[in-house]
Protein backbone atom coordinates (compact mmCIF):
# COMPACT_ATOMS: atom_id res chain seq x y z
CA UNK A 1 0.00 0.00 0.00
CA UNK A 2 1.31 3.80 -0.72
CA UNK A 3 2.57 5.35 2.14
CA UNK A 4 0.88 8.37 2.94
CA UNK A 5 -0.32 10.16 6.62
CA UNK A 6 -3.17 8.31 7.09
CA UNK A 7 -1.36 4.73 5.63
CA UNK A 8 -1.29 3.42 9.24
CA UNK A 9 -4.57 3.43 10.15
CA UNK A 10 -5.63 2.29 6.39
CA UNK A 11 -3.23 -1.07 6.99
CA UNK A 12 -4.86 -2.13 10.07
CA UNK A 13 -8.45 -1.67 9.11
CA UNK A 14 -7.75 -3.66 5.86
CA UNK A 15 -5.75 -6.36 7.71
CA UNK A 16 -8.91 -6.92 10.18
CA UNK A 17 -11.28 -7.33 7.30
CA UNK A 18 -9.09 -9.46 5.56
CA UNK A 19 -7.58 -12.02 7.94
CA UNK A 20 -10.48 -12.19 10.71
CA UNK A 21 -13.82 -10.54 9.34
CA UNK A 22 -14.02 -11.66 5.89
CA UNK A 23 -12.60 -15.42 6.39
CA UNK A 24 -14.62 -16.06 9.66
CA UNK A 25 -16.67 -13.29 11.23
CA UNK A 26 -19.28 -12.27 8.86
CA UNK A 27 -20.89 -15.69 8.23
CA UNK A 28 -21.01 -16.42 11.92
CA UNK A 29 -22.47 -12.92 12.74
CA UNK A 30 -24.89 -13.49 9.83
CA UNK A 31 -25.94 -16.88 12.10
CA UNK A 32 -25.91 -15.03 15.39
CA UNK A 33 -29.10 -12.36 13.52
CA UNK A 34 -31.26 -15.58 13.12
CA UNK A 35 -30.78 -16.44 17.05
CA UNK A 36 -32.22 -12.85 17.82
CA UNK A 37 -35.85 -12.25 19.17
CA UNK A 38 -38.18 -10.57 16.61
CA UNK A 39 -38.85 -7.70 19.57
CA UNK A 40 -35.17 -7.18 18.91
CA UNK A 41 -35.07 -6.21 15.32
CA UNK A 42 -33.03 -3.19 15.45
CA UNK A 43 -30.09 -5.28 16.96
CA UNK A 44 -30.43 -8.23 14.07
CA UNK A 45 -30.54 -5.19 11.34
CA UNK A 46 -27.03 -3.95 12.90
CA UNK A 47 -25.79 -7.27 12.96
CA UNK A 48 -26.73 -7.63 9.03
CA UNK A 49 -26.18 -4.32 7.46
CA UNK A 50 -22.99 -3.68 9.26
CA UNK A 51 -21.62 -7.06 8.64
CA UNK A 52 -22.51 -6.20 4.96
CA UNK A 53 -20.94 -2.75 4.94
CA UNK A 54 -17.64 -4.52 6.31
CA UNK A 55 -18.03 -7.08 3.49
CA UNK A 56 -16.82 -4.38 0.81
CA UNK A 57 -14.62 -2.94 2.92
CA UNK A 58 -11.50 -4.45 1.48
CA UNK A 59 -12.49 -3.89 -2.32
CA UNK A 60 -12.78 -0.22 -1.44
CA UNK A 61 -9.63 0.07 -0.15
CA UNK A 62 -7.88 -2.17 -2.85
CA UNK A 63 -9.17 0.40 -5.06
CA UNK A 64 -8.57 3.66 -3.65
CA UNK A 65 -5.01 2.00 -3.87
CA UNK A 66 -5.35 1.09 -6.89
CA UNK A 67 -5.00 5.19 -7.39
CA UNK A 68 -1.53 5.30 -6.88
CA UNK A 69 -0.89 2.67 -9.25
CA UNK A 70 0.59 3.11 -12.57
CA UNK A 71 -1.35 0.49 -14.24
CA UNK A 72 -4.88 3.02 -13.75
CA UNK A 73 -5.74 6.36 -15.05
CA UNK A 74 -5.54 7.83 -11.73
CA UNK A 75 -2.22 6.36 -10.79
CA UNK A 76 -1.20 7.79 -13.88
CA UNK A 77 -1.96 11.71 -13.27
CA UNK A 78 -0.72 10.78 -9.48
CA UNK A 79 2.59 9.57 -11.12
CA UNK A 80 2.60 12.16 -13.77
CA UNK A 81 1.93 15.47 -11.01
CA UNK A 82 4.98 13.58 -8.38
CA UNK A 83 7.18 13.92 -11.26
CA UNK A 84 6.26 17.27 -11.96
CA UNK A 85 6.66 18.33 -8.30
CA UNK A 86 10.28 17.36 -8.23
CA UNK A 87 11.22 18.89 -11.07
CA UNK A 88 8.92 22.25 -11.37
CA UNK A 89 8.53 23.79 -8.14
CA UNK A 90 5.65 25.58 -9.94
CA UNK A 91 3.42 22.27 -10.10
CA UNK A 92 4.15 21.72 -5.64
CA UNK A 93 0.91 23.03 -5.26
CA UNK A 94 -1.04 21.07 -7.37
CA UNK A 95 0.79 17.89 -6.15
CA UNK A 96 0.15 18.98 -2.46
CA UNK A 97 -3.47 19.14 -3.04
CA UNK A 98 -4.29 16.20 -4.50
CA UNK A 99 -2.38 14.15 -1.92
CA UNK A 100 -4.70 16.41 0.68
CA UNK A 101 -7.40 15.42 -1.46
CA UNK A 102 -6.49 11.53 -1.15
CA UNK A 103 -5.50 12.18 2.35
CA UNK A 104 -9.11 12.87 3.06
CA UNK A 105 -10.89 10.45 0.94
CA UNK A 106 -8.82 7.64 3.25
CA UNK A 107 -9.57 9.44 6.33
CA UNK A 108 -13.35 8.84 5.11
CA UNK A 109 -13.05 5.34 4.43
CA UNK A 110 -11.81 4.53 7.85
CA UNK A 111 -13.91 6.68 9.25
CA UNK A 112 -17.59 4.72 8.18
CA UNK A 113 -15.78 1.13 8.37
CA UNK A 114 -14.61 1.69 11.82
CA UNK A 115 -18.04 3.06 12.36
CA UNK A 116 -19.53 0.04 11.76
CA UNK A 117 -17.19 -1.71 13.49
CA UNK A 118 -17.80 0.18 16.66
CA UNK A 119 -21.99 -0.30 16.17
CA UNK A 120 -21.33 -4.09 15.71
CA UNK A 121 -19.47 -3.77 19.22
CA UNK A 122 -21.84 -1.97 20.76
CA UNK A 123 -24.57 -4.41 19.35
CA UNK A 124 -22.43 -7.27 21.26
CA UNK A 125 -22.79 -5.56 24.74
CA UNK A 126 -26.74 -5.75 24.39
CA UNK A 127 -26.60 -9.15 23.11
CA UNK A 128 -24.58 -10.41 26.05
CA UNK A 129 -26.60 -7.64 28.59
CA UNK A 130 -29.93 -9.02 27.55
CA UNK A 131 -32.42 -10.51 30.17
CA UNK A 132 -34.36 -12.52 27.63
CA UNK A 133 -33.64 -16.00 28.98
CA UNK A 134 -34.68 -17.45 25.33
CA UNK A 135 -31.52 -15.72 23.70
CA UNK A 136 -29.63 -16.28 26.87
CA UNK A 137 -30.32 -19.82 26.27
CA UNK A 138 -29.21 -19.26 22.51
CA UNK A 139 -25.66 -18.10 23.73
CA UNK A 140 -25.48 -21.60 25.32
CA UNK A 141 -25.11 -22.79 22.11
CA UNK A 142 -21.03 -24.03 21.02
CA UNK A 143 -19.41 -21.26 19.60
CA UNK A 144 -18.10 -21.18 15.40
CA UNK A 145 -14.84 -22.69 15.42
CA UNK A 146 -12.82 -19.52 14.96
CA UNK A 147 -10.21 -18.38 16.49
CA UNK A 148 -10.28 -14.83 17.95
CA UNK A 149 -6.85 -12.47 18.50
CA UNK A 150 -6.68 -9.74 20.96
CA UNK A 151 -3.74 -7.58 20.48
CA UNK A 152 -2.11 -5.62 18.06
CA UNK A 153 -0.04 -7.91 16.78
CA UNK A 154 -2.54 -10.49 16.41
CA UNK A 155 -4.65 -7.98 14.30
CA UNK A 156 -1.61 -7.66 11.90
CA UNK A 157 -1.04 -11.71 11.72
CA UNK A 158 -2.60 -14.78 10.69
CA UNK A 159 -5.78 -15.64 11.70
CA UNK A 160 -4.90 -18.73 12.70
CA UNK A 161 -3.60 -17.05 15.75
CA UNK A 162 -5.90 -16.56 19.32
CA UNK A 163 -8.07 -18.27 21.39
CA UNK A 164 -11.07 -21.01 20.59
CA UNK A 165 -14.31 -19.83 22.38
CA UNK A 166 -16.56 -22.74 23.73
CA UNK A 167 -20.09 -21.44 24.06
CA UNK A 168 -21.91 -18.70 21.49
CA UNK A 169 -21.49 -16.16 24.66
CA UNK A 170 -17.96 -16.41 24.85
CA UNK A 171 -17.26 -16.14 20.69
CA UNK A 172 -19.34 -12.58 21.75
CA UNK A 173 -17.51 -11.67 24.53
CA UNK A 174 -13.95 -12.76 22.47
CA UNK A 175 -15.24 -10.28 19.84
CA UNK A 176 -16.06 -7.78 21.68
CA UNK A 177 -12.30 -7.76 23.04
CA UNK A 178 -10.81 -7.64 19.47
CA UNK A 179 -13.04 -5.06 18.47
CA UNK A 180 -12.30 -2.64 21.65
CA UNK A 181 -8.82 -3.33 20.14
CA UNK A 182 -9.07 -2.52 16.73
CA UNK A 183 -11.07 0.57 17.59
CA UNK A 184 -8.18 1.86 19.54
CA UNK A 185 -5.37 1.07 17.41
CA UNK A 186 -7.28 2.53 14.22
CA UNK A 187 -8.38 5.93 16.68
CA UNK A 188 -4.40 6.01 17.92
CA UNK A 189 -3.18 5.69 14.38
CA UNK A 190 -5.58 8.38 13.19
CA UNK A 191 -4.56 10.52 15.62
CA UNK A 192 -1.32 10.22 14.99
CA UNK A 193 -2.05 11.12 11.33
CA UNK A 194 -3.74 14.59 12.60
CA UNK A 195 -0.89 15.23 14.66
CA UNK A 196 1.00 14.87 11.82
CA UNK A 197 -0.84 16.79 9.55
CA UNK A 198 -0.81 19.83 12.33
CA UNK A 199 2.95 19.47 11.94
CA UNK A 200 3.21 19.53 8.28
CA UNK A 201 0.90 22.45 8.31
CA UNK A 202 2.30 24.55 10.64
CA UNK A 203 6.30 23.92 9.07
CA UNK A 204 4.32 25.08 5.62
CA UNK A 205 2.86 28.29 7.05
CA UNK A 206 6.71 29.01 8.86
CA UNK A 207 8.56 28.19 5.38
CA UNK A 208 6.30 30.57 3.66
CA UNK A 209 6.70 32.81 6.21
Amino acid sequence: MTHFAATDALTTLYNFILQWFLPQQCESLRMVAKIIPPRMRDIENNLLFKSASLEDAAGEIERFDEGFSPETEDGKSYLRLQRGALQDITQQRAFRNLMAQRERSAVEIIQRYLDDITVLHETFDVILGSKMEALQEELRRPAPQNRIGFDALQMKSVSGEGVLPKTLGDYLKALRIQYTSIIKIIKLELLVHQEESVTHSVQTIKAKG
